[in-house]
C-alpha cells in the first residue's frame, strides 16, 4: 500500500481525530511533514516559514511566505508545533513514536552559493505505522 501523507496543522481536536483515523487503516504507513524549529524565518528557494529570530510556542501562529512558479508570492498561516506535541497527536490514537528524518537537498557547486535547503531541513518527516 503506498504510505499516507498529512500536514497536521489543524486545531488539536481535528489533528487528533485524523491521527486516529488514520490507526483505523490496517497495515498503513503514516508520513507527517512538519516544520522544524531550525528552519524558522529561513530564506529557502521556495519559501519562508516564520520570521527570523522568532520563536514560536505550540499553537503559535506562523505566516508561510510561497514563491510561486510565476514569481507572485502567497501568504499562509499556520500554526507551529513542537516535536514532542507531534509525538503526542500521534501515540495518543495509538500510534507508536515516530522516526523523525530532516531531510536536506545534495548540494551542486560552491558551497558558499548552494541554497539553504543543502545545509537545513525545511521539513521534518514523522512517519509511524498504524
Amino acid at each position: 500500500m503506498p504510505p499516507c501523507a498529512a500536514c497536521c496543522t489543524a486545531p488539536t481536536p481535528t489533528t487528533a481525530g485524523l491521527a486516529a483515523s488514520h490507526y483505523r487503516v490496517p497495515a498503513r504507513r503514516t508520513s507527517s511533514p512538519t516544520s522544524t524549529r531550525a528552519a524558522t524565518g529561513v530564506a529557502f528557494s521556495t519559501l519562508r516559514r516564520g520570521e527570523p529570530g522568532a520563536v514560536y510556542g505550540d499553537r503559535g501562529t506562523v505566516t508561510t511566505l510561497l514563491r510561486l512558479r510565476d514569481g507572485t508570492t502567497m501568504t499562509t498561516t499556520t500554526h507551529h508545533r513542537s516535536l514532542d506535541r507531534h509525538r503526542t497527536l500521534l501515540v495518543d490514537p495509538g500510534f507508536p513514536s515516530p522516526a523523525v528524518d530532516l531531510p536536506t537537498l545534495r548540494a551542486d557547486g560552491s558551497p558558499g552559493r548552494a541554497p539553504a535547503e543543502t545545509r537545513i531541513a525545511a521539513y521534518m518527516i514523522l512517519t509511524t505505522h498504524a
